[in-house]
């Protein structure tokens, strides 16, 4: 029991945590960058959850008042999850200092979002085993910086994966 105890700690110190790695073409400042247009690749689904409320019996996706009571039935999918998970990145670039825009026309660059499969862990909730955040400059197609954030040992939840790209953008703009 001691050595399971320990293994799990040293699971939950060592691997929860995302491993993030960038790489930047060398002069670039994203800074100058701030306008963006953000676009999700939704590569990543696979999975549904169906969560269901009580007070009453309920067999009918979406919501329904019965006689006897309420019943409310919701169902998600992972890419569903990818598409809020893009929602999060134009978030937390605009909590870092970036524009970002409608349209690429408006943009200074295009930071494609991708988000490997996510799918649905019954303790952890939505989880995904990467993310990558690649910036490209809207006149000439070039990247410019490109974020990846990788689950070590643990599989992360996709705001964890999210919160690594966002600390790593950080350092850079």
């Amino acid at each position: 029991m001691r050595v399971l105890v320990i293994v799990m700690s040293l699971i939950l110190l060592g691997g929860c945590a995302a491993s993030v790695k960038s790489q930047a073409v060398r002069g670039v400042e994203l800074r100058k960058y701030n306008k963006v247009f953000v676009t999700t690749l939704t590569t990543g689904s696979g999975s549904q959850t169906v969560t269901k409320a009580g007070l009453g019996a309920g067999g009918v996706v979406g919501s329904a008042l019965l006689a006897g009571g309420l019943a409310v039935n919701h169902v998600m999918t992972g890419t569903d999850q990818v598409i809020m998970a893009g929602q999060d990145v134009e978030y937390a670039l605009r909590d870092i200092g970036f524009e970002t825009v409608s349209s690429a026309e408006q943009a200074d660059a295009v930071a494609v979002f991708s988000i490997a499969t996510v799918r649905k862990d019954p303790i952890a909730g939505w989880i995904a085993d990467r993310a990558m955040l690649q910036f490209r400059d809207v006149k000439t197609g070039s990247v410019l910086y490109t974020a990846k954030s990788e689950s070590s040992w643990v599989t992360l939840q996709i705001d964890n994966l999210i919160g690594g790209l966002k600390k790593e953008i950080q350092k850079a703009y």
